[in-house]
């Protein structure tokens, strides 16, 4: 998948100031379209009640389009370092105008993980970066996902 995700101290510690969002001034159906694959990292607060680590880095491949944002997400299973398995989620969720994101992430049932997280966040004026915060019953945090730009295609020679 792209890159890898940003690193932890890249989060920051309030939300983007969304008076400096005006209505209408993020277009997630423009040319900032949010479809594509996004890398990132979520982090427990204060510590992972699993016993695994502290941040656990994430890849999302989403599609937004007229029916909201949806998409899969997969991550290092951190909640049995035995188990060796990359865990599968589905996402939903919507794309607010001024910025706001919302979305669930519905575990698939790999490695018996099938629980729900709801994330909220706010995406950067140049669409390119979602923070927020997440929670799910008995844990919450931060996370942050930037968008993994593809390579530019090269022309092919004859």
């Amino acid at each position: 998948m792209g890159g890898a995700p940003p690193p932890v101290e890249e989060l920051a510690t309030e939300p983007p100031d969304t008076e400096a969002v005006e209505m209408g001034q993020v277009d997630p159906q423009g040319p900032g379209a949010l479809s594509g694959t996004w890398s990132g990292v979520f982090l427990y607060s204060p510590r992972n009640p699993a016993g695994g680590p502290a941040a656990v880095s994430f890849f999302a491949e989403l599609i937004l389009d007229a029916n909201g944002l949806r998409g899969s997400v997969s991550e290092p299973n951190s909640f049995d370092d035995d188990d060796g398995s990359e865990l599968r989620a589905s996402v939903v969720g919507v794309i607010e105008a001024d910025g706001a994101v919302r979305f669930t992430k519905q575990y698939d049932g790999t490695a018996g993980i099938a629980h729900v997280v709801e994330f909220v966040g706010w995406l950067d004026l140049a669409a390119a970066r979602i923070e927020g915060t997440w929670s799910t019953s008995g844990a919450s945090g931060r996370f942050v996902m930037k968008r993994d730009r593809p390579l530019p295609r090269v022309a092919a020679r004859d």
